[in-house]
């Protein structure tokens, strides 16, 4: 059995091991021995550190979240975002997630598609409960003008696959689906596809998905042009209602360079006549296909060679190669062209046939290819350095806390607004937001080019307005009416639910859909209040000195007289300090804090006035 070792960290050089994540109906298996691999440490390029790219002290905008559901089964993808959100020109919403109303000692047998709807002034009931009437999973949402279309994948409750599900609802937010399987096979004894990937363009459907098995009972050595358990192709066309291709493989995807595919290694996006597909991997190329006329032909571009081709984990890497992490985006431009996003990863193998090699996690790049810039790929985002001290402070990543291959920055979701301005989100690593084994939560991000991808903004966390101790990962979102809206699942433990490595994930975990406006994006400003009123009331400064022994000063500067409260706790959220400055007046003032001895470490302060608060990190010595 292939093993893949753990990682080169963030400023620690140590390394655990787990098994390949190719695991995505959640089975547990067994890590090996552990072996110790030197740190990696990428910093991305061009990216900007500095304004927006740390605190959010000060900051006094709006960003609006709300509950939407909940599941207990928090593995939303393998590596890949799924489009997980719809936004209207009538400005209602629906978000679709994996949820299951059971766990994992009845072995999520109610998994399926959740779904909820903002008619333009409620949401649906918050809710657990799937759309289909058996076991599936791994959903897309589309929409082809008319109908809201769910499509997953069915396992059964034995384990064996029964092909893809095409669920339909009868109008859009109707809670009323219908579910047809479709692109199976005769036999369910035989591999099917799996975690399916749909994009709309026209009369078509294209679709991509993983032909393989996900149960050990059934062969697990399907193969499609010499290549075990291929990534496939699929049209459906909406005029006759019949599927015209059915699980192909892509040209030049064969066995010359692809040993096998992998579970959510690609991506896909559709426009006029043009499709594109996406696909990479660990220890994989990088390839772009593309077809201008709906599927039936279709060029290839190599963008990122694996050094080894059809790498079939025997080989030496004895270079440390910058590969991909089997996250990945891709999204069509006004022109037809091609802007591409991955994780970063690197890889190493110091010894030939042992089925092994080892993986840096601690590699911190979210990468980037245009094609109208074929010979260019740039490192576009990444964890930030957020308390500004020229390092990135990150603990440890191991078997309990890492979504299978992904690095320190993964999960790229890439959007165009109406004006062609580009934002994409990702999952990263937070520093000074620690559990108490001292692994780092992971947050949403937000970076943005508005000029085709020339140049890239600074980063921004989005999602640390909902507090600390909290790990917001699977960002999936959509621009609609000059806003980005976004869904996210939110838990208060790290990495994926595994009962040998991480059995005490276990949920109800939070399906959460946020929207800020572009403008107080594209000027870093996002604190979230959830009443949903700007604060014009106050602003505050990074508390002085800092770091601090005993007593420290907050400037607060007030646009009228206040009673202003302050608040002070541990990154555990034990209150450390409170206090009322009654009737404090307008314009600038600082506000003493006096709190005795503390532990050395990391505190979170807030600072409420009128309803409002705002929150920024100390750092007692």
């Amino acid at each position: 059995m292939k093993k893949i070792y753990l990682l080169g960290l963030l400023g620690i050089a140590v390394a655990a091991n787990a098994q390949h994540a190719r695991t995505p109906q959640g089975k547990a298996k067994p890590a090996p021995a552990v072996k110790t691999l030197a740190s990696d440490v990428d910093v991305p390029s061009p990216v900007k550190e500095g304004t927006g790219s740390s605190s959010t002290v000060g900051f006094n905008k709006v960003a609006r979240w709300q509950v939407v559901g909940t599941t207990n089964f928090d593995r939303q993808t393998n590596s890949s975002v799924y489009r997980r959100i719809m936004v209207y020109p009538d400005s209602t919403v629906s978000v679709l997630w994996q949820t299951s109303s059971d766990g994992n000692g009845t072995g999520f047998l109610a998994r399926g598609s959740g779904y909820n709807h903002f008619d333009g002034s409620t949401w649906g009931p918050v809710t657990n409960t799937r759309i289909e009437q058996f076991r599936a999973g791994y959903p897309n949402l589309d929409y082809n003008g008319t109908t809201e279309i769910i499509m997953s994948h069915r396992v059964d409750t034995g384990g064996t696959s029964s092909g893809l599900i095409y669920n339909t609802n009868g109008a859009v937010g109707s809670t009323t689906w219908t579910s047809q399987l479709v692109l199976g096979e005769a036999s369910p004894s035989t591999p099917t596809v799996l975690w399916p990937r749909t994009a709309i363009a026209g009369n078509y459907m294209h679709v991509i998905a993983s032909y393989t098995s996900p149960n050990a009972t059934q062969p697990d050595t399907m193969r499609k042009a010499g290549v075990r358990n291929p990534t496939v192709y699929s049209r459906y066309n909406f005029t006759t209602s019949t599927w015209e291709n059915q699980n192909i493989t892509l040209p030049n995807y064969d066995s010359t360079r692809f040993f096998d595919g992998n579970a959510d290694g690609y991506a896909i996006d559709a426009r006029d006549s043009i499709v594109v597909v996406l696909m990479g991997g660990t220890t994989q190329d990088v390839m772009l296909w593309k077809s201008t006329d709906n599927g039936n032909t279709w060029d290839t571009t190599m963008i990122l060679p694996f050094p080894i081709p059809a790498f079939n984990d025997q080989d030496l890497i004895l270079d440390t190669p910058e590969v991909c992490d089997g996250s990945l985006s891709v999204r069509l431009d006004a022109n037809g062209m091609a802007h591409c996003y991955w994780g970063r990863l690197r890889v190493l193998n110091t010894t030939a046939n042992d089925n092994s090699f080892s993986v840096f996690l601690g590699t911190n790049s979210i990468d980037y290819w245009y094609e109208g810039r074929p010979d260019s790929i740039v490192g576009i985002a990444g964890a930030p350095d957020g308390n500004g001290n020229g390092q990135l402070d990150i603990g440890d990543i191991n078997s309990r806390t890492r979504y299978g291959n992904a690095g320190v920055a993964t999960m790229p979701y890439a959007m165009f607004a109406p004006n062609g301005d580009m934002y994409v989100i990702y999952s990263a690593l937070t520093e000074d937001d620690v559990d108490p084994q001292g692994s780092n939560f992971r947050d949403v991000y937000v970076v943005f080019s508005k000029d085709n991808g020339a140049t890239w903004s600074n980063i921004l966390n989005l999602t640390s307005v909902g507090g600390f101790n909290k790990e917001q990962m699977f960002g999936s979102g959509m621009i609609a009416n000059g806003r980005l809206h976004m869904t996210y699942m939110e838990s208060d433990a790290l990495g994926f639910f595994s009962t040998a490595d991480n059995a005490n994930k276990t949920g109800p975990f939070n399906i959460l859909y946020y929207y800020i406006d572009l403008a107080d994006i594209d000027s870093f400003q996002v604190t979230g209040l959830p009443n949903g009123n700007k604060n014009e009331l106050f602003t505050i400064n990074q508390n002085f000195p800092n770091p601090f022994n005993y007593s420290t000063s907050i400037p607060v500067n007030l646009t009228k007289t206040s009673d202003v409260t302050v608040s002070v706790m541990d990154m555990f959220g034990k209150l450390v300090y409170t206090k009322t400055y009654t009737n404090t007046p307008a314009g600038a003032s600082d506000l003493e804090v006096v709190t005795g001895d503390l532990s050395a470490g990391f505190y979170i302060y807030n600072v409420e006035a009128g309803g409002y608060k705002l929150s920024g990190k100390m750092l007692a010595k």
